[in-house]
């Protein structure tokens, strides 16, 4: 399209800048973020879910930290377990975001420790299984107002070292997807 006649380039002009301006990042300051979330985790067979529970606390701006804790309590066959149990795991990971002003997107990767408990079943007394992990994911945060919003995450969690205790050291990885939302509470 060549400019000849000022109108039709004049018009496409003002539309750009209005999709521009409103795509515009915001003025970049480190906010702490506090979630609490539900959702739920699954592996490759997507049909066997478990509820999911936990908090995170992030503190953001285009670059940040967050740390998050989260509980899996029921049937493990999604974390290579058979039978009934409880799934904990704490991680920290590093956050690049892109604030615009309406919403934020965001991408993490980190590491952390998650525990197993798999629970008693018949003559069994059950069997406590602990490890590092690594974390990566995205998701986004949207505010209504300047300290309430949502929030959407998607992670997956590959266990890098699963032991029977911390000295004992079992290199086969399993891992899940976590899919989570929350209210977002940022101070």
């Amino acid at each position: 399209m060549t400019c000849l006649r000022g109108k039709r380039c004049a018009g496409a002009t003002v539309v750009a800048g209005f999709l521009l301006a409103g795509l515009a990042a915001a003025p970049a300051q480190a906010d702490t973020v506090f979630t609490p979330f539900y959702g739920t985790s699954f592996g490759d067979d997507r049909t066997k879910r478990v509820a999911t529970t936990g908090v995170s606390l992030a503190s953001i701006s285009v670059f940040g930290f967050e740390i998050d804790f989260s509980r899996t309590a029921g049937p493990l066959a999604v974390h290579g377990f058979d039978g009934e149990g409880l799934v904990s795991q704490i991680s920290g990971s590093f956050v690049v975001s892109i604030p615009l002003r309406a919403v934020r997107p965001y991408a993490l990767g980190g590491a952390g420790w998650m525990r197993m408990d798999v629970g008693a079943t018949g003559s069994d007394p059950g069997e406590r299984r602990e490890g590092v992990v690594a974390v990566a994911g995205g998701g986004i945060m949207g505010f209504l107002t300047d300290h309430l919003g949502a929030r959407f995450d998607m992670r997956y969690f590959r266990q890098a070292s699963v032991a029977t205790t911390f000295r004992t050291l079992d290199l086969a990885p399993t891992g899940f997807w976590r899919a989570t939302a929350g209210v977002a509470l940022r101070f």
